[in-house]
């Protein structure tokens, strides 16, 4: 006879891929797979989502079979990037462009500043607030529409429910985390009828299509429960769990979060925060970050030339790189009109690729500093995640920078930090490094 388990799954819909992986009770990975994004639309993330299922569960059954164990219970939980955002119909049918977290809409977030609470999170040319009233502006009038946030959206598609989120995705909506309610100004601003239901990370909200779990082998009673945004995916995968510590995922942009006992916000800075149960995850985002690298050099040449790189010898040029598809400046300094700043020029590429990675860890320590100011929680640990950290010149760089104690992230994978928010929604006391 074979051996029954729980099995939670996690889903990360990135920019650039989507990952998948499943884990056993004990946080151990049973399985992951993954696929690259070439298009940004819902249909497009849908259909890379089924294509990292079909591989994950495939790969799961094969190897539960080998070991002579099958599924009894199982959980599924996802992220995607944060303030990415479009317009769908009451009934759940895309209506508008998407909005990704990159655009800016700086000339409405001017508008709009003295009409939010000035520690909205809501408050910003990258918000998505902005990006909504700028999407709803461009539909026919009287036409009913409701708002969907990428992981909104995988949400939807897993389980057939229309109009749920979570509150960290809300976050740059205007929703009040600390309150737990739309706010009147919000309410102003948007119609109430388009606004999706607010559920903790980790709740359980709905089960699996019959469809799905037919195509995946999965039990017929598989729990969805609700995600996060990647950012915190990637923070929850490392298991930092302790006041004081920080993590920065080095990926397309540079996402900064310090656990604390409190939240803390100023616009002026770009830093809000995000409830975390009963606690809070302080952070920003800045628009630099591997993106940017990507502007100038291809892989390959990312991979030859960072070798070549010599981290002793800092060459404090004090550029500040920003990537051409991004405007402006979002943390550690809100800045809207924000221009790159790569002079004095380089004498070859190599100089000129370890000045910008000099500029990126620079404004990653700012971004630290300004964090420890303004919430007065010195950060204990740090964990880096993300691709950056596989670049041995930048990972060099951060060494001879920053300050601080550093740690290791039990994974870099935010889909492993929404298999975790799966266990967590099924009552694992393996799940307890998610706080409660």
């Amino acid at each position: 006879m074979k051996k029954r388990i729980d099995i939670a799954i996690g889903i990360d819909c990135g920019t650039s891929g989507v990952r998948a992986c499943a884990l056993d009770t004990e946080g151990n990975l049973l399985a992951s797979t993954q696929t690259p994004l070439i298009e940004q639309s819902p249909y497009a993330w849908w259909q890379a989502t089924t294509l990292v299922m079909d591989k994950l569960c495939f790969t799961l059954h094969d190897r539960l079979n080998q070991q002579g164990k099958q599924i009894e219970r199982c959980a599924l939980s996802f992220d995607a990037t944060s303030s990415s955002v479009f317009l769908m119909t009451p009934d759940g049918e895309p209506l508008s462009d998407v909005e990704m977290y990159y655009q800016s809409h700086p000339e409405r977030a001017r508008t709009l500043k003295t009409q939010i609470n000035a520690e909205s999170g809501a408050q910003g040319a990258n918000s998505s607030l902005v990006k909504v009233l700028a999407l709803a502006e461009q539909l026919p009038s009287g036409q009913a529409w409701r708002i969907c946030h990428q992981a909104d959206w995988i949400g939807q598609q897993l389980t057939g429910k229309v109009g749920i989120s979570d509150e960290n995705n809300v976050l740059k909506l205007g929703y009040d985390s600390q309150k737990r309610l739309w706010p009147t100004e919000i309410l102003n601003l948007l119609p109430e009828d388009s606004l999706p239901q607010v559920l903790a990370p980790a709740t359980p909200f709905a089960n699996l299509r019959a469809s799905l779990t037919q195509r995946w082998q999965l039990p017929t009673e598989t729990q969805v429960a609700t995600g996060t945004t990647d950012s915190i995916a990637a923070f929850l995968a490392t298991k930092a769990n302790r006041l004081g510590d920080a993590v920065i995922s080095l990926g397309s942009t540079l996402a900064f979060k310090v656990l604390t006992a409190q939240p803390f916000f100023d616009a002026s800075r770009g830093i809000y925060s995000h409830r975390l149960w009963n606690q809070w995850l302080v952070g920003g985002a800045s628009n630099a970050g591997g993106a940017v690298l990507l502007d100038h050099f291809s892989l390959a040449q990312l991979s030859a030339l960072s070798q070549q790189i010599n981290t002793e010898s800092l060459l404090n040029y004090g550029y500040y790189p920003l990537p051409k598809q991004a405007k402006g400046e979002r943390f550690p300094l809100a800045h809207p009109e924000q221009r790159p700043q790569l002079t004095p020029t380089a004498d070859n590429e190599t100089l000129f690729l370890q000045a910008m990675l000099e500029g990126l860890v620079d404004i990653e320590k700012t971004g630290w500093a300004a964090l420890e100011q303004i919430s007065g929680q010195k950060i204990q640990r740090l964990f880096a995640c993300g691709g950056g950290t596989k670049n041995p010149a930048w990972t060099g760089i951060r060494n001879q920078l920053l300050p601080y104690p550093t740690a290791t992230p039990f994974s870099q994978e935010a889909a492993v930090g929404s298999a975790l928010l799966a266990l967590k929604s099924m009552g694992s006391v393996s799940a307890n490094h998610c706080q409660s």
